[in-house]
């Protein structure tokens, strides 16, 4: 699973157009060897603050919550890998069999963060998710002051759907539909 070495257009209003390189991306399934880095991304200061319980996430609860993800069948669960196949980033959809909706939660190493590794894990895991699944819609839950998220869903093909308090937080609710 990986994703090609993308060029963007960029138009500008004055006609002039820019071409924009994505990084290249590919997934894994997320393993149990993976449960520390992923704990060290979600303590993250600014990973802390764009999350909806701000507090600091102790191991054992960690370890616990990991080993579940693992187990649940409607969880899926990515490490996203550059070309020098470092980790970049997780992704993790929990699809709800009922509805055939799937929430995602998406973090980027801090060192990794500001690249467009978040635009391209977002897009490529979501067409995968798409294409594997029973999935028909990914709904992403940002608060309103995460302007750096919010650029990004919409930059991966999201749209504001709607907004909500979540958890005291006035937050905005992006979709992406099944094409």
């Amino acid at each position: 699973m990986s994703s090609k070495n993308k060029i963007r257009l960029k138009p500008y209003i004055n006609g002039s157009i820019m071409l924009t390189r994505l990084p290249e991306i590919s997934l894994r399934p997320v393993r149990i060897e993976d449960c520390h880095i992923i704990w060290e991304w979600a303590n993250n200061f600014d990973i802390r603050q764009a999350s909806f319980n701000e507090n600091l996430i102790d191991w054992e609860t960690h370890i616990k919550w990991f080993k579940n993800k693992l187990r649940d069948p409607h969880c899926y669960y990515w490490i996203g890998l550059n070309s020098d196949k470092k980790s970049v980033g997780q992704i993790r959809f929990d699809l709800d069999p009922k509805t055939h909706e799937a929430v995602v939660s998406i973090s980027i190493s801090p060192q990794f963060q500001g690249r467009k590794y978040g635009q391209v894990l977002l897009e490529e895991a979501s067409d995968i998710l798409f294409k594997k699944t029973s999935a028909v819609c990914i709904k992403a839950f940002v608060k309103l002051k995460n302007q750096r998220s919010a650029h990004v869903f919409k930059k991966a093909g999201f749209h504001e759907f709607s907004k909500a308090i979540i958890n005291g937080c006035p937050s905005f609710i992006y979709m992406k539909s099944k094409q």
